[in-house]
């Protein structure tokens, strides 16, 4: 390997014998050993995998599906659209269709209906100063209360509401940011709504018929339905990484271990953004769960499994239990030997980090692919700054050159759910469904233009390229009234062109090597209580060993630690779940 030059001098701050001692032997017989032998199965050719749901068979879901289609504008159109070619992948669109109609009918008639919501913007103009909220409720039928919780007290009240009974009609549960309502959920608090979401009862539904298998997944504990899910992509985050940096290093595709270890040292000594200045690194990371020092990334290159492995005679087995983790964990620690992290990497909040990407500190960070796209998300912010900088999502590349694996993620952002108190009498279920299928309307319908934009005039204008854009009244009126639920996601960038297809095929690709968790949607109470202490284990016991204040060996000791304090009982309970279904 020639040494790294910029500007005419070789840099020094990360010294090319420090890499090699560093890295060497990253790809040697004994690393490929450690991640070839066991129960690991090569991936070559690996398709995404569709969880099973609680609907039915496939057979008979498609019959409904293509029942459904016979209703008023209920199959989304395709004007402008690029077609996904596969149910779990987004579709993508270049212009915004011509409008057309998802509902046959208002959802109700004159009821009210209570909601309770996460909110993670300001409250909406008040509801008497709401032309929106009212034209809303016109629309839905309904005389609408709704009660925004901001994010960082939604785990208090939701808890609140529990303890007292209070619930909404519709009530928003996110189990990550409450895993205490897990206990809830499944001790009855909430209507079973697996007969009314499932096969041909669906059809009074044709918006959230349109949800696939995995997305309604989600919404179920032990294989009962308790909710109607957000849908969100099922490739939730990727690699954000300057492939403009790449290429004036000289490595435009690293395609192993061995090289991309070579590319991140790269980018951190060779002067990637041409300044002159020793001022960048290869990578920062946001600092909470999985995301330390992007572990998800090289969990994938070595192929980790997702979360846990289910082997062949019905027991698991945790990802860090797996000779792949340890061998990504031994890589890792070699990166961070060798200099190629932000000094910050190990405290960065997601502000932080996605900062240093934007501004050119660090040339790779993993983040969300919700965030990525567009003029407002990391691609064009980055390029404002920098109109040369050529940032993408860029695909796991196994240690050894063959496939890596990706993870299939929930694909939703919690569910909407109906108290079982108010799930008493039917017909208020399915008014209260029809409601949240409207919500559900799809991308370029009018109910969906309403939803997003408003009327035209006072909440939104319309631009000479037809696209739609919010007014300062627009903003203050809808605020979050429009996110009980939404359509399944779309790729649709008008003021970045090409960002629509590339997130797409971004998705596809990733999609194409997925591997889901076999416990999604099961539950162990164990994990319910323990999530917070075992999560917070695992962000001290592992940076401590990357960054090097414990030994490589540690990682046996952490091992042994998540047993005994409740990874082991987990497991049982989980197992038990998947013998009983």
């Amino acid at each position: 390997m020639a040494p790294i030059i910029a500007k005419g001098k070789v840099l020094t701050r990360v010294s090319r014998r420090r890499f090699l001692a560093a890295t060497s032997g990253l790809a040697v017989t004994a690393l490929l050993t450690a991640c070839t032998k066991g129960n690991y199965v090569p991936v070559a050719g690996a398709q995404a995998t569709t969880p099973p749901g609680v609907r039915g068979s496939s057979s008979t879901r498609d019959s409904m599906v293509s029942a459904v289609a016979a209703g008023i504008g209920s199959t989304p159109t395709t004007e402008g659209s690029l077609p996904s070619l596969a149910v779990s992948v987004p579709e993508a669109y270049v212009t915004l269709p011509s409008p057309y109609r998802s509902v046959r009918e208002n959802p109700a008639a004159g009821t009210k209906v209570s909601a309770f919501l996460i909110a993670y913007q300001a409250p909406p103009v008040p509801h008497d100063h709401n032309i929106y909220w009212q034209e809303l409720e016109r629309r839905l039928g309904i005389s609408l209360d709704m009660m925004l919780v901001p994010a960082a007290s939604y785990p208090e009240k939701i808890s609140a509401l529990s303890a007292s009974g209070a619930y909404a009609d519709l009530t928003f549960l996110e189990l990550i940011s409450a895993p205490n309502q897990y206990k809830v959920v499944v001790q009855g608090a909430y209507t079973d709504l697996t007969p009314y979401l499932t096969a041909e009862a669906l059809a009074e539904y044709p918006n959230l018929a349109h949800f696939p298998e995995s997305i309604w997944k989600s919404a179920s504990l032990n294989g009962t339905l308790y909710g109607v899910p957000r849908p969100r992509a099922l490739a939730s985050n990727t690699l954000l990484f300057r492939q403009d940096w790449a290429e004036i290093v000289g490595i435009p595709q690293a395609r192993n271990a061995d090289q991309f270890a070579d590319l991140m040292v790269a980018f951190t000594v060779a002067d990637p953004d041409a300044n002159g200045k020793a001022d960048t690194y290869g990578m920062g990371a946001k600092s909470s769960g999985a995301a330390i020092f992007n572990l998800e990334f090289f969990a994938d290159m070595f192929r980790t499994p997702n979360n846990w492995r289910l082997n062949h005679d019905g027991s698991l087995t945790n990802e860090i239990e797996t000779e792949e983790f340890n061998a990504a964990i031994v890589y890792l620690r070699r990166l961070a030997d060798a200099g190629i992290f932000h000094p910050d990497t190990a405290t960065m909040t997601t502000s932080q980090a996605q900062d240093a990407f934007i501004r050119g500190a660090i040339g790779a960070l993993m983040d969300s692919t919700q965030i990525a796209a567009g003029r407002q998300g990391i691609r064009g912010r980055t390029r404002e700054l920098n109109p040369r900088a050529e940032p993408i999502g860029l695909m796991p590349m196994a240690f050894d050159g063959a496939n890596a694996v990706t993870r299939i993620a929930d694909g939703t952002f919690g569910f909407i759910a109906i108290p079982t108190k108010v799930g008493k009498t039917p017909k208020r279920v399915r008014e209260l469904l029809r409601v949240l299928d409207y919500y559900a309307a799809p991308f370029g319908s009018e109910e969906w233009t309403f939803l997003q934009f408003g009327i035209e005039g006072r909440h939104h204008t319309i631009a000479d390229d037809g696209t739609h854009v919010l007014t300062a009244v627009g903003k203050a009126e809808i605020g979050e009234l429009n996110r009980l639920t939404n359509g399944l996601p779309t790729y649709y960038y008008p003021d970045a062109p090409g960002d629509a297809q590339r997130m797409q095929n971004l998705v596809r690709n990733l999609l194409a090597i997925g591997s889901a968790d076999p416990t999604r949607g099961l539950y162990s109470p164990t994990h319910v209580a323990k999530v917070a202490e075992l999560n917070q284990l695992r962000i001290d016991r592992l940076t401590a060993i990357i960054v090097g204040r414990d030994p490589l060996s540690a990682l046996a000791a952490y091992i042994a630690e998540w047993h005994n304090r409740g990874g082991n009982q987990i497991r049982s309970e989980y197992e038990r779940a998947i013998n009983a279904q």
